[in-house]
């Protein structure tokens, strides 16, 4: 397994978050921006039944993101979402294909999404952080890209709720791809 990852460079870049928890004077606002890589070609099946395989993925995603990102920050992240992200990202797009953009959420700056050239493929979000967004997606997404939405469990009947709200926010014009991480200690507890 190759562990050759430059130490000093991941140090250097989380001495700076550390520096902002701490709420000491930076020169940037720390962004995490990743490179997911599969060199090895494994099929997500493959990488969720191995431990090792998963490991070689992570690893192999961060020597690519070191070597394809040139820092970890955006200097004004929304304000210069057209002047640094959207190039920095079409350019990694341009030499390995569309890709997806991710953001938790909020979307402050989702009508520039689609300017990336070529366009983004899909974004992956948090629901709990773009609930509000949803509108905005419709309008924007409209027949363009998919949305991964990523759901928080809390209840089988606020699950169904939030899924809903997904239905009736964005058909029948965006497709969205709701995920939703149940606790195993939920199922085995049996119907509530």
């Amino acid at each position: 397994m190759d562990f050759d990852i430059p130490i000093k460079e991941i140090e250097r870049r989380k001495q700076v978050i550390r520096d902002v928890w701490e709420y000491k004077k930076v020169d940037h606002i720390p962004v995490m921006l990743t490179v997911n890589s599969n060199p090895y070609g494994y099929t997500m099946h493959e990488e969720l039944l191995s431990k090792e395989k998963q490991l070689q993925l992570r690893l192999a995603s961060v020597k690519r993101t070191l070597e394809l990102i040139p820092d970890d920050y955006i200097p004004t992240m929304f304000a210069n979402a057209k002047e640094f992200a959207i190039p920095v990202n079409s350019g990694i797009f341009q030499k390995y294909g569309p890709g997806m953009l991710h953001n938790c959420g909020p979307n402050p700056c989702v009508e520039h999404y689609l300017e990336h050239n070529p366009e983004i493929c899909g974004a992956d979000l948090s629901f709990k952080y773009s609930r509000d967004d949803l509108p905005k997606f419709k309008k924007i997404f409209r027949r363009k890209g998919i949305l991964y939405l990523g759901m928080d469990f809390s209840s089988e009947e606020q699950t169904i709720a939030d899924y809903q709200y997904i239905i009736d926010s964005l058909s029948p014009v965006v497709i969205a791809i709701p995920s939703v991480i149940i606790d195993e200690a939920y199922i085995k507890s049996g119907p509530q």
